[in-house]
């Protein structure tokens, strides 16, 4: 009995969080699918800033000694510089690139 009450409890929770839908399950998998709808979103946009970043950094190297320089700070997550570095560095010759950021506090190095 006590696990049932439980249980109960649980469930009308989480209908509450859910706005009271009739149907609880189809509540969740709606939820479910726009989660991943937005993720995929979120991606899309990601790859945007960066190609869009890409194009700005390659205006703002400086010849040092025969090599291209670039050093800077950007709002993109570690994936994001690691990509860009990637990027910038494929298309170049002679590139040393220091991308840096800030993600949840700590400080992130590319």
């Amino acid at each position: 009995m006590k696990y049932f009450k439980e249980t109960e409890e649980k469930l009308s929770k989480i209908k509450q969080a859910l706005n009271n839908p009739q149907n609880v399950i189809t509540a969740v998998e709606n939820l479910k699918d726009e989660n991943q709808s937005l993720q995929k979103t979120v991606e899309e946009l990601k790859k945007e800033k960066e190609k869009n970043l890409k194009s700005d950094l390659r205006k703002e190297f400086e010849e040092i000694n025969g090599i291209k320089f670039l050093a800077k700070k950007v709002d993109l997550d570690s994936n994001g510089m690691k990509n860009l570095s990637f990027e910038l560095g494929n298309e170049l010759d002679n590139v040393f690139i220091l991308l840096g950021s800030a993600e949840n506090g700590k400080a992130l190095l590319s």
